[in-house]
């Protein structure tokens, strides 16, 4: 079960790291790739937190997952 919190938060930072990379003086948005990647490492923890249970966490969690999910789709219009 560590694993796979660690896979998840390991994605999170890989996800942190390309906005780190993809932010500049003159561009300083989201990129898509960092919402995706940090979307699917907030998946990772939602499900380990569920299956784990512990409700509260796994609510906290989705929301960690909606909101770029959101923004993701917000830029996509």
């Amino acid at each position: 079960m560590e694993n796979l919190y660690a896979l998840g938060l390991a994605v999170i930072v890989i996800s942190w790291f390309l906005q780190y990379l993809s932010v500049t003086p003159k561009k300083q948005d989201f990129s898509p790739l960092f919402l995706v990647f940090y979307s699917l490492g907030t998946a990772v923890l939602v499900w380990i937190s569920y299956i784990s249970g512990s409700p509260l966490t796994a609510l906290l969690n989705l929301g960690a997952f909606i909101l770029p999910v959101a923004i993701l789709l917000k830029l996509r219009k």
